[in-house]
């Protein structure tokens, strides 16, 4: 009998996802380490009896390559100690990125170009197709390609171990069952899309929709403002406990942490690119202003930003107890950065995290920090600090 909530539950079984990022090999190594490390590494956390049911599968730009890390790996896991009365719970549970993966960044963040969420539902069997920013209907949801590419591969590709594809396996789960999508950073990212994804498309047509959860932690946003309402209309954010982090169908995000900032530029308060700046408190110069003019570089090397509203999918943000001391250098700041990101929150849930075959580091180096910190490097090198207002 475990003490853990569910919440504190599916944060560890979300990190369980995590175990092989930052490792190298072939994409059917990586496959191998994962299926022979994951099932005891679940074990070993002690927040339930947790057997995987799928997977784990994982997926890499290059398979044959043995000098990158993994684009995507997911796995599916049902607690087995049903008590009487109790229905059984899935959990679908999606893999951060690194930028060890050294994944081109148009497979897993592509925000330039854009997908109409809709046509993707209809579509899931085939690659998604882009939809040019400048064509839009700002009353369609739009999902960026990054986020329906990544949806795409999770639910297509077959994992080894079965035989089977996500898709096929989700269609197979009992009416009698709970089914949660969860991940942090990019891997919530992709569960926030996944589980409407596979609403509106019927593969979750045996379970009730009062069973079906999403649990995203500290993740970017995927689409546009009609998205972020479309998910709200489909999933209700529900409060499930005492602590805040207790809440189901939202994005779980601390206020030390960039990544849930991204992609907005202002049409959302305090959870947009712009406030990152002041996120950590007064910084010094020429600090500030390497990090404002990295952000204006970012937005302006990224044209759709301006014509596609990224909007985050409803969420809770928590203030965590003790606020990070304010970095004084390019260094202390992407590493603080890095920390908020993850430790932050093992801290916060105070939920077992398993024992990674790299280091739990790895996952602090999530696409949009190593982005950040190649502008600010850039910048720092040409000398060019002055920054206007946006």
């Amino acid at each position: 009998m475990t003490s853990y909530n569910i919440h504190q539950r599916l944060f560890s079984l979300g990190l369980a996802s995590n175990i092989a990022v930052g490792c190298k090999g072939t994409q059917a190594e990586l496959i191998q380490k994962m299926d022979d490390a994951l099932q005891s590494s679940i074990d070993n956390l002690g927040v339930g009896t947790w057997k995987v049911v799928w997977g784990p599968a994982v997926w890499k730009q290059d398979p044959e390559s043995s000098e990158t890390a993994a684009g995507h790996s997911w796995f599916v896991t049902c607690d087995t100690d049903l008590k009487h009365g109790e229905i059984a719970t899935y959990v679908i549970a999606i893999a951060g990125v690194t930028a060890n993966s050294q994944v081109d960044i148009s497979n897993v963040q592509n925000i330039d170009q854009v997908v109409d969420f809709l046509e993707l539902c209809r579509t899931t069997e085939s690659p998604p197709v882009p939809v040019d920013p400048e064509c839009t209907d700002p009353k369609r949801a739009y999902i960026s390609l990054g986020a329906a590419s990544g949806v795409y591969r999770l639910l297509n590709l077959a994992s080894a171990s079965q035989g089977t594809t996500l898709t096929t396996f989700l269609k197979s789960i009992s009416s009698n069952s709970r089914i949660v999508f969860t991940g942090q950073s990019i891997g919530g990212m992709l569960a926030s899309v996944l589980a409407p994804t596979a609403l509106r498309t019927g593969m979750l047509k045996n379970i009730s929709l009062y069973n079906i959860y999403v649990y995203s932690i500290s993740s970017p946003s995927p689409g546009n403002r009609p998205f972020a309402d479309l998910f709200a209309e489909s999933f209700p954010l529900t409060v499930a406990g005492k602590y805040a982090y207790q809440v189901w169908n939202a994005n779980i995000w601390s206020k030390f942490d960039l990544v849930p900032r991204a992609w907005n530029i202002g049409s959302v308060e305090e959870q947009n690119l712009w406030t990152i700046p002041s996120m950590y408190g007064k910084l010094p110069e020429p600090l500030t202003s390497l990090v404002s003019r990295a952000i204006k570089v970012m937005i302006e090397k990224s044209p759709a930003l301006l014509k596609i509203d990224y909007t985050p999918i409803q969420g809770k943000m928590i203030i965590p107890r003790n606020a990070p001391p304010a970095p004084k250098t390019i260094v202390e700041f992407i590493t603080t950065a890095g920390a908020q990101h993850v430790q932050a929150y093992v801290n916060l849930f105070a939920a077992p995290a398993p024992h990674p075959l790299r280091g739990l580091h790895d996952l602090e180096e999530a696409p949009i920090i190593n982005l950040l910190n190649n502008a600010m490097v850039a910048i720092e090198k040409a000398g060019e600090t002055s920054v206007s207002t946006h």
